[in-house]
Parts: C-alpha cells; structure tokens; sequence
C-alpha cells in the first residue's frame, strides 16, 4: 500500500495540508469526541440488552433525519457565507445567519410536537416488535426536545466554521459530550440518588446536552466579538433580491439532504423489519463507522471553507488545485483508516455486551466498512466539501434522486422486504451500488470544473 499512498501524496499541493490543518483538526478531533462519546453512550445502553440498543438505533434515526435537515439549511448557509467571507462582505455574513435560523428553529419545534404527541407513530416505522417499541417510545419522549438545540447548534457552528473560527464548536462540542456521557451514567443506572431511567435516562442526557453546546458556542462568540457574537442588528435586515438569492441556492440542497435522509431513513425501515438482531448489530456498526468519520468531516468542512473563500474572492484556479489537493488527501487517509480498522475491529467489539449472534454479524458488517471506505466516502467529500463549497448545490440533489430515488432504494425493497434475501447480501447491495454510482457520476462532473459557480458575483 506504501506505492498508491506515496503517489497521492504528490498529487498534494506544496503547503494545502499546512493550510488544511488549522480548520481541519479541530473539526475532527470535534467529531471524533462525539462520535467516541456516542459509542460510550451505545455501550452504557448495551448494558439493558440487546433490544435496548436496537430500540434507540431506531428512535436515533428520526433525530437522524430530523439533523439532516438541519444539516441542509446550514450547508445552503455555508455556501454563501464562506464565499462572502473570502470577499470580505460581513453584512451579508449576519443576513445569511440570520436565514439559517428562520429556517431551522421553527422546524425543529414543529419536529419535536409531533414526536412528543406521537410517537409510537413513528417508531412503529421501523419495528413491529413491542419490547422495542415501547422501548423507543420512552426514549422519544425525553429525546425530542433535542431537536431544537440541535437546530441551534448545527447554523451556530456552520457560521464560525466558515469564518475560520473552529475552536469554539470544538470546545462547545467537549462541553456537551461531557455532559451527556456523565448524564446518561447518572440518570440511565440511577446515580448519586437519582432514579433509574433506563433508555428514558439516556434520552434525557441527550436532551440536556444538545443545549449545552449551542449555548457555550454563543457566550464564548460574545466575549470575543467574532461573527456570532456580532452583527445581531443585521440578522433579519436582508433585502428581498438576497433572500430570494439565497433560496435559489440553498433549497437544493436543503431538498438534497431531506431525500438523502428520507432515503436512508427508508433503508433503516427496511433493514428494522429483518431482525432485531440485525438491528442491534447495524446500529453498532454505524455508532463505530462515526468514528472513523469524524476525519473525513475535517477534510470535508475545511475544504469547503478553503474553497469556498478562493471562489469568494475570484481566484478560481486555487479552487481547483485546492479540491484535487482534496481528494488526494482523502484517498490517502481512507486508504490508511481502512487497513487501521481492519485489524482493530475485534477488540473494539469486546467493549460491547451483545449476544453472539450480533457480535458475528458485527464482525462482517465491519470488515465490509473497511474494504469500501475509500468508495463509500467519495460522494460526501464531492459534495459537501468541493462542489458545496464551489458554489455548486444543485449536483448532490441530482445524483441523489437518480441513485438512491430510482435505483438502489427500490432494489433494496425487493431485496429485503419481497424476496426476504439475507441481511448482509442486502446491506452490501446497498452499498455498493449507490456508493459506486455516485462515485463513478461525481468524479465525472468535477473534473468538468463545472462546479465553480460564484454566488458574490451577482451582489
């Protein structure tokens, strides 16, 4: 593997990793912690059985979607905002953010209401067993209040990202992991004379930490008088010419990850009426695959912020050495983590209480992971961190509805719920053909450079 990795690293600009790192680790080592935490918080819920875990994966995936809502306004934000800081505009900075949270607190509370009032609702759509779902019905109704911290969190992070700020999300995300790892050890066995809640523990730790990091986010930005901190007259002064701007050319990609998230949602469904067993193990696997994650979240955020700033400021051939810069790096450190993880995923697993059974399929599911990262990642980093940042938001949405919309979910439906084929045959088709469809489409447009598309050029 040295000969690929050393040929990659020499399609690396002289100096982009010098550049990368400060806007990089931060977000790494941010999402890193959280998603370790969150594999802590798996195993603490892996002391109540196998239908425990099963049961909050299920409840987790509609704060999934609910997030990658969330997500889609903030990275519609992220487009305008770090082309503008790289042109210098800080008006048009607060407008955006001021956007962002008209489009986000409001849904999150809506959200929220209709879990808090139904949901059995909701999490009979992904089981039909009723240990689980009377499990994740009392995990919603503490969970769904994180909806809207949540919202807070996702615009208030994606602003300082994009201004070059990365340290406060990732001390703001410290605090909030803190929070919810010591809460969830309390209130989950009854600590320090509390009562013992069980999953209903863990949603409340949730809850109260999903609050904690927007807030510590905030009072930091305050005292510092950054582009959070500031600039509260001019959130909601925007001209009707912007907001219009600004819908064109966020709602692509606010539309792009809500049927990303209604997809993989609809694969959760899928995958939920195949065994609880099959469930516990899937969330599993996907609690640890966040882990390795959080590097590519680095690469990906920084890199849209880098480029972004370059298209800001109307050098566009740095654009472009910037994102081949990118996906040399990326390649690279999927190459690397996949191999790492191979050889550590057996003793990852002994800190899980699981059965045999779920410990098994684990294993497989894992060993795929490693073998496909390279492929499985490729479409996020295009995405989100080269054409996003490109001033490009309607590609992600495209190759969406053809890839996942039309082809892979209805494969997977027939697959698993009319054909009733074997879970890991399912879980693999999956995989590979809507990673390499998307893969294979993506690469094809970046290197038409059609992607580079100004958003400052015409204010």
């Amino acid at each position: 593997m040295n000969s690929p990795v050393r040929a990659l690293h020499g399609l690396i600009e002289p100096g982009f990793i010098r550049r990368l790192a400060p806007l990089a680790l931060p977000i790494a080592f941010q999402n890193l912690l959280t998603s370790t935490f969150a594999a802590v918080d798996t195993v603490m819920v892996g002391q109540l059985g196998d239908t425990a875990i099963a049961a909050v994966g299920a409840a987790a995936q509609i704060a999934f979607f609910i997030n990658m809502i969330m997500f889609g306004v903030a990275s519609g934000g992220a487009v305008f905002i770090s082309q503008y800081w790289g042109a210098g505009d800080h008006r048009r900075i607060h407008n955006a953010h001021g956007l962002m949270l008209l489009a986000t607190v409001p849904t999150a509370i809506v959200f929220s209401l209709v879990v808090l009032f139904f949901p059995r609702q909701m999490i009979s759509m992904f089981t039909k067993d009723p240990a689980m779902i009377e499990l994740g019905i009392r995990y919603l109704r503490f969970a769904c209040f994180s909806y809207i911290g949540s919202a807070f969190n996702q615009v208030w992070a994606a602003v300082l990202r994009c201004t070059e700020e990365t340290r406060i999300p990732m001390f703001a995300n410290i605090a909030g992991v803190l929070v919810n790892v010591s809460c969830n050890y309390i209130f989950i066995f009854g600590k320090f004379g509390m009562p013992q809640m069980g999953v209903a523990g863990a949603a409340l730790a949730t809850t109260l930490s999903a609050f904690v990091t927007p807030l510590v986010m905030l009072l930091w930005s305050l005292k510092k008088r950054n582009m959070l901190g500031t600039g509260f007259s001019q959130l909601f002064t925007f001209d009707r010419a912007f907001a219009k701007t600004y819908a064109v050319r966020s709602l692509p990609v606010l539309l792009n990850e809500s049927i990303w998230g209604i997809g993989y949602t609809a694969y959760n469904m899928v995958f939920g009426h195949m065994g609880t067993d099959n469930y516990a193990a899937l969330t599993i696997t996907r609690t640890i695959e966040n882990i390795v994650f959080a590097f590519f979240v680095g690469i990906c955020n920084a890199t849209n912020v880098i480029v972004g700033k370059s298209v800001g400021a109307g050098e566009y051939e740095e654009a472009k050495k910037h994102a081949r810069s990118c996906m040399a790096l990326y390649t690279t450190v999927s190459l690397c983590l996949g191999a790492i993880m191979i050889f550590l995923r057996d003793p990852i697993l002994t800190f899980f209480s699981i059965s045999d059974t779920v410990r098994a399929t684990t294993r497989i599911m894992l060993l795929i992971y490693c073998i496909e990262l390279v492929l499985r990642n490729t479409p996020y980093i295009l995405v989100v961190g080269i054409f996003r940042g490109g001033g490009d938001t309607k590609t992600g949405l495209k190759l969406d509805l053809y890839c996942l919309y039309f082809i892979t979910l209805p494969l997977v439906f027939i697959t698993g719920m009319l054909l009733k084929w074997p879970f890991l045959v399912v879980y693999v088709l999956m995989l590979l053909v809507e990673d390499g469809l998307k893969s294979i489409i993506g690469l094809r447009y970046y290197r038409s450079m059609r992607w580079i598309q100004s958003v400052v050029e015409k204010h």
